[in-house]
């Protein structure tokens, strides 16, 4: 498995765990930061245009 692949699969994690935050209208907090729903929307569809544009 190349890391490619790998880093694909880590930022589609991470995309998925932001986008279930905003949907369920949670509250993420990160070492002590609270990452509200809207913010959470933005940074999956960053993290999904990042994990599109990797190359297979």
């Amino acid at each position: 498995m190349n890391q490619n692949k790998v880093a694909r699969i880590v930022l589609c994690a991470a995309a998925l765990v932001h986008i279930l935050n905003f949907l369920f209208s949670g509250q993420m907090s990160i070492w002590g930061y609270v990452i509200p729903p809207v913010v959470s929307l933005f940074i999956s569809i960053f993290l999904g245009y990042l994990a599109y544009k990797l190359k297979p």
